[in-house]
């Protein structure tokens, strides 16, 4: 197995928002952060919620995302629809991505619809840190962002909109810089390792001939490499 260099990285720009809870169609942003990991454009802001939003609150999340302490709670700080447009038109045909970012869309879309804007503005496909990090660093299973972090040496910051997007945004781009696995139709231990992964062998059991054979004609069909 060989490995070759990256190529340039997608057009992400992270977002992450803080809420009133993890209840989609319900529970709203309190705070909302990006970064164009491209331009290095970046901003965060308190979009407008209601009384009713926050008597149905979850008391734990705004515990965890410092409402009271962060002081979100001040009208005079809420964004006046200026920040939310600058937002849309940072998303415009980009890619949206963060840790859980269909999470984040659930919760930003609705903001877009209510101002009379394109409620997805971005391109269709979503750059997930979660699955994005399993790839690149062989993980068995989705690590979050603390543990993508830990693996990385990626300071986490604070529990924040600003602070996740910067972890999450230094995540993406510590990846970025990774070699990229180059698969070889002809190489055993590819095949052995594609069988090993693809019928769920566990790892203290040998790969039978026969599914060495069936990881080489997968690695071939992957890779358009005559049979």
């Amino acid at each position: 197995m060989t490995t070759i260099e990256s190529h340039g990285p997608l057009h992400r720009v992270v977002v992450d928002t803080e809420t009133t809870g993890l209840r989609r169609g319900f529970d709203v942003p309190v705070e909302i952060a990006w970064w164009d990991l491209v331009t290095g454009d970046r901003a965060s802001f308190i979009p407008p919620h209601g009384d009713f939003d926050m008597e149905q609150a979850s008391p734990e999340a705004l515990q965890i995302n410092g409402y009271w302490a962060r002081g979100l709670d001040n009208p005079n700080r809420w964004d006046d629809g200026t920040e939310l447009h600058r937002l849309h038109t940072a998303l415009q045909d980009r890619t949206f991505a963060g840790s859980n970012p269909h999470f984040d869309i659930d919760m930003i879309r609705p903001l877009f619809a209510a101002a009379g804007l394109a409620p997805e503005p971005w391109h269709h496909r979503v750059d997930a840190l979660e699955g994005y990090a399993r790839g690149r660093l062989g993980r068995r299973t989705l690590p979050g962002l603390a543990r993508v972090c830990e693996l990385l040496g990626v300071d986490p910051g604070d529990h924040t909109a600003d602070g996740d997007v910067t972890a999450t945004g230094r995540c993406f781009l510590a990846l970025d810089e990774l070699p990229l696995v180059q698969l070889d139709a002809r190489s055993d231990d590819d095949a052995t390792r594609l069988a090993r992964v693809v019928l769920a062998i566990p790892d203290h059991q040998p790969v039978k001939p026969g599914d060495v054979q069936h990881g080489r004609r997968l690695l071939q069909k992957l890779l358009g490499a005559p049979a």
